[in-house]
Parts: C-alpha cells; sequence; structure tokens
C-alpha cells in the first residue's frame, strides 16, 4: 500500500511541476507581450511626432518660398556625416538657405531671408528668427534652374530624429 501512496504523491509532485512550468511560460508570454507593444507604442508615437512636425516645417516653407520673390545662395554644411544616397541623387547638405522676400513691414523693400538647420531646430526668418522645427537631423537641397539659369524650384530632404528613430520629409517648394 505504501507503494501505491508514494507513486500517487509522486504524481501529485510531477503534476504541480508540469502546471507551475506553464504557468511560468504563460506568465513570461504575457510579460513580453506587453512589453513589445509598449515599446511598438512608444515608437509609434515618436513616430507620429515626427511626422506631424514634418507636416508643418513643409507648410511653413512652402508658404515662405511661395511668398517670396526669388532663390538666392546657401550654405554647405560640412560639419556632419552625410547621407551618400542624397548626394549620389544630386542633393547638397546645408545649413542656411538664403532667400528674396518683400519686407513684410514695407511691401516695396526686398530684404534676404533664410532657413536656418542649427542645433536640431529649423528657423526661418530675417535678423531674428523663430523656430518652426525641432528634432532635424539634416536638411538637403536640389536646386532646379529654368533656362535662364534662374532657381524656380527647390527640392528639399530634411531628416528628422528623436530618440534613434529617424523620419525624412521629401517636398518641393517653387519659387
Amino acid at each position: 500500500m505504501k507503494n501505491k501512496s508514494n507513486q500517487r504523491k509522486g504524481y501529485i509532485l510531477i503534476e504541480s511541476l508540469l502546471y507551475i512550468n506553464a504557468v511560468f511560460i504563460i506568465s513570461l508570454s504575457l510579460a513580453l507581450i506587453i512589453f513589445f507593444s509598449i515599446k511598438m507604442y512608444k515608437d509609434t508615437i515618436i513616430i507620429n511626432d515626427l511626422k506631424e512636425t514634418a507636416l508643418v516645417v513643409e507648410d511653413r516653407i512652402k508658404y515662405d518660398i511661395r511668398e517670396s520673390i526669388g532663390f538666392d545662395s546657401f550654405r554647405v554644411d560640412n560639419s556632419s556625416k552625410v547621407n551618400q544616397k542624397f548626394l549620389e541623387d544630386g542633393y547638397k547638405k546645408i545649413k542656411v538657405l538664403y532667400y528674396n522676400s518683400y519686407d513684410s513691414d514695407n511691401g516695396s523693400l526686398i530684404c534676404k531671408k533664410k532657413i536656418i538647420n542649427n542645433n536640431n531646430t529649423i528657423s526661418i526668418g530675417m535678423k531674428g528668427q523663430y523656430q518652426i522645427g525641432n528634432y532635424v537631423k539634416a536638411m538637403y537641397i536640389k536646386e532646379k534652374k529654368n533656362e535662364k539659369e534662374k532657381v524656380y524650384k527647390v527640392s528639399f530632404i530634411i531628416v528628422y530624429e528623436n530618440k534613434n528613430r529617424e523620419y525624412s520629409s521629401y517636398f518641393d517648394a517653387y519659387f
């Protein structure tokens, strides 16, 4: 009789260990699912924030350039790494883009405005700039000229980065 009771206790012990292992595996699986869901949620929020910033910057740059009277010049950015793919496509990494516009106070005066990429922000204006976006890692342009060698279109690539997530915005602005 003692053998049968010891056998039952052994089976109960084995069943208990199997149930504990099953509960442990299920709990671990749920914890991993929750962890990765939270990580994906945070990544989605970061990417959406970058996309929203890109849309605001794009709208503001297009508006300002559309209201301008012509392209002036740009200053190349040699301070950091460049994306070779963009360079092969004819883009230049720039720090500042200068263009001519009428003065908002006196409509007959022509002034030089600029779009500047500085300290991970992008600003626009004349003497006093105002920030139109943040998280800016790099700004690339490619200008198109007409038969009179006058720039009529500038293609932009603006690269945004936040917490090791990158987003690139591509758009054209016409003078």
